[in-house]
């Protein structure tokens, strides 16, 4: 049986949101991780709905330097804007923040590696 995209990517956000799990970070479950080659896009989710909360966004990017053939991984989370203690997607998105910051080497190790198998699935299936 053949898995659709929409099916890999739930399985691919879910491989890797349980592996910061078990690597000790506090992630809330309706974070999606949209995997891909270079990058991961992280995004507070309402539900099982998928749809995204506005201004939850965070990034991380494995890129490619200038001077290696290495990647770096960094963090963007945009305009963070204004904290607003009862916005559920600002405090979410602090507390995940505070996370990934606070254990940046596992965070980096696993993007890494799930950015890789993102590539292979990729070449295997497009």
């Amino acid at each position: 049986m053949k898995v659709s995209n929409i099916d890999a990517s739930i399985e691919r956000s879910n491989q890797f949101k349980n592996a910061l799990i078990e690597c000790g970070l506090s992630v809330n479950k309706n974070w999606f991780f949209n995997i891909r080659k270079n990058s991961i896009e992280v995004s507070l989710t309402e539900n099982e709905s998928f749809k995204r909360v506005f201004g939850s966004t965070i990034d991380i990017y494995n890129s490619f330097t200038f001077k290696s053939e290495e990647t770096i991984v960094k963090l963007s989370s945009g305009s963070m804007g204004s904290f607003d203690l009862s916005c559920t997607a600002s405090v979410e998105k602090y507390l995940l923040m505070a996370e990934f910051v606070k254990n940046f080497s596992i965070l980096e190790k696993l993007t890494k590696q799930f950015c890789i198998k993102a590539d292979e699935y990729n070449k295997l299936h497009f």
